[in-house]
């Protein structure tokens, strides 16, 4: 169910104009969440009746914030007009009147509107505060409580699904090429929808991991492989977070992504991993930015040097260095770590180096977790291969929680347990999701790139180019094809998750 953003009505002084400038920057997320949308008689279009248009905004208001001041408790208009109508559509049920005092008021006891609960929290003059930034994220809190709550007593939060792409945003593909991505788009859309559950406001949040294949690395495709793109996109927009392994050290396809993604979604990209095991990879975390905000941290985990007879002496560090950065979701403060351990064989002592390294994170997880207040999920490509890997073990020894209901296959087959899932945290366990199922792999091949598609792409100029270029048999097989598909897109599957938003203190 998709609802319209709730209306929020300024009724302030002229004289505070700049103070309903800065509070209505410090709502500006609530705006990008498509929650609200704001209305003050700036908006007023030249020619029209004023005191009409006020009064018809008002009423149609689902938040009234009456911003008090001593001009604010001055103005004839104000008094006469908008706080009596306001307050006679709060008491009717159809409307929340939110005070918020920008000074100190005499008499606060005695306004029409003493009875509210007024803002910043007990109702501390904004005035009088030392951080006016800190009293502003407070007005913003409990303007966000109060459209959480109109929300939740009006039917249900607001949901977010995948994107469906339009025949008009694929005028970047060959005219050749659109109608089979529309299809395409069209069965990814329908079984997404039916098999991920839909993203609710402040109710749930739902990341994935996917380890993709070369992502950028110009030579096994010619070109940006668009409508590939399009694909990995509408997947991506079923989720609000996505820890990406494996972004080649040429960002074209990523860049070209993300402008398929549009502005909503930003990225957050490392540098190139150093030496020849690192692959001259990157990570990349993409986050749906109405949904999740990016908290200005993040860093590449480099091991501390260890102690050896009374002298540091330095460890070896990570083929791949791991990234971590924070977010937060409504109230919700999180962290993300993703890994791709350095692949040495699935099981036994070809193993032996990924479990140097899987034991070195979860020991450095464990030492951060010590001192962090903020839960963290570890989230990438662990190289386990099958159910009963060591790789497990490791990581819970290291108080990383795995649920059972994380584990699933994520190569093409489905037979290999590549990709993992965790989650520490000092003060709880995992908050998964109530949905059922909570969490799964996408299997995207399904719906796009299949095999019954062959014969529309084996004449295509990209399969033939690559077909040319990487085997000495140049006649086009389905094996080329599907090994074409793995270059394009991934030879893992996104694996996703569903967690429970946790509020603030809780």
């Amino acid at each position: 169910m998709k609802r319209p953003p709730l209306k929020v009505f300024y009724s302030y002084a002229h004289e505070d104009e700049p103070l309903r400038d800065r509070i209505d920057e410090h709502l500006e997320i609530l705006r990008r969440q498509n929650l609200i949308v704001g209305w003050h008689d700036r908006h007023i279009i030249p020619g029209t009746e004023w005191n009409r248009v006020i009064s018809d905004q008002l009423l149609a208001a689902d938040i009234v914030l009456l911003l008090v001041s001593k001009a604010f408790m001055a103005s004839t208009y104000v008094n006469e007009v908008e706080i009596p109508e306001a307050m006679k559509v709060h008491n009717s049920g159809k409307v929340r009147v939110i005070p918020i005092l920008l000074e100190e008021i005499e008499n606060l006891d005695q306004v029409p509107f003493a009875k509210l609960q007024i803002l910043p929290t007990r109702a501390t003059p904004l005035s009088t505060w030392k951080d006016p930034v800190k009293a502003l994220r407070d007005i913003a809190i409990g303007v966000r409580q109060v459209a959480k709550d109109i929300i939740v007593k009006g039917g249900g939060p607001f949901e977010f699904g995948p994107h469906l792409f339009t025949e008009a945003e694929l005028s970047s593909l060959p005219k050749a090429d659109r109608e089979r991505t529309i299809s395409g788009l069209g069965r990814l859309y329908d079984r997404l929808t039916r098999t991920i559950p839909v993203r609710r406001y402040e109710s749930n949040l739902l990341i994935a991991t996917w380890a993709l294949r070369q992502f950028g690395k110009p030579s096994p495709i010619s070109g940006h492989g668009s409508e590939a793109l399009f694909y990995m996109a509408q997947v991506i927009t079923s989720f609000d977070l996505v820890a990406l392994q494996e972004v080649d050290r040429h960002l074209g396809r990523l860049e070209a992504l993300m402008e398929i993604l549009g502005p909503d979604w930003k990225a957050l990209v490392t540098d190139v991993a150093p030496g020849l095991k690192g692959n001259r990879e990157r990570f990349a975390f993409l986050y749906y930015e109405p949904r999740v905000t990016f908290r200005n941290f993040s860093s590449q985990v480099v091991l501390p040097a260890e102690r050896v007879n009374g002298k540091s002496v330095p460890v070896k560090q990570f083929a791949r260095p791991p990234l971590v950065a924070a977010f937060q979701s409504g109230t919700m403060e999180f962290q993300v770590c993703t890994a791709h351990i350095v692949y040495g064989g699935v099981g036994g002592a070809a193993m032996k180096e990924g479990l140097v390294e899987i034991n070195k994170l979860g020991k450095y997880l464990k030492d951060r977790s010590k001192y962090e207040e903020t839960d963290l999920y570890l989230m990438g490509d662990f190289q386990m291969g099958n159910i009963d890997s060591p790789v497990i073990d490791v990581l819970r020894e290291h108080q990383v929680e795995i649920p059972e209901e994380l584990l699933h296959p994520s190569n093409l087959n489905q037979t290999k347990y590549y990709d993992l899932i965790g989650f520490t945290s000092r003060k709880r366990q995992m908050p998964l999701g109530t949905n059922q199922p909570c969490s799964g792999v996408y299997d995207l091949y399904q719906d796009v790139l299949r095999e019954v598609d062959f014969d529309s792409y084996k004449n295509s100029d990209a399969f033939r180019q690559y077909v040319s270029k990487g085997s000495r048999q140049k006649k086009a097989t389905v094996e080329q094809y599907r090994r074409w598909n793995t270059f394009l897109i991934s030879d893992h599957l996104p694996l996703w998750a569903e967690l429970t938003v946790i509020e603030e203190g809780s």
